[in-house]
């Protein structure tokens, strides 16, 4: 193999994947765990009387906790960036293939 500019680029990239995937899949069930887990305070601790005209209410307060909307969000977003880059690894896959064989594996 030549070693171009853009061979070693290459190179580097995919040995980069390999790092990254590592550490997606190392880090997605916390990931999960992190965007899905709902904590509710306990209304024993004496915070639960009312103050007022209103109360308060920790369903409420979770569920409109602004970093729990941003962690889905994110969550959506790894999901979908994971789907895409699949899909862009399966056409750079068949294009090496297709240039060492007249019949490319298809996924």
């Amino acid at each position: 193999m030549k070693k171009t500019r853009e061979n070693k680029a290459t190179i580097q990239n995919l040995e980069l994947l390999e790092v990254l995937i590592k550490e997606i899949k190392r880090d997605y069930p916390a990931v999960v765990d992190l965007a899905e887990g709902i904590s509710i305070p306990s209304g024993l601790s004496g915070g639960g009387s009312s103050n007022g005209s209103s109360y308060n209410d920790p369903v409420a307060l979770n569920a409109l906790d602004g970093r729990r909307q941003a962690r889905k969000q994110s969550l959506k977003k790894v999901q979908k960036k994971v789907n895409e880059a699949v899909n862009v690894l399966q056409t750079a896959a068949f294009h090496s293939q297709r240039i060492q064989t007249d019949t490319p594996q298809f996924w």
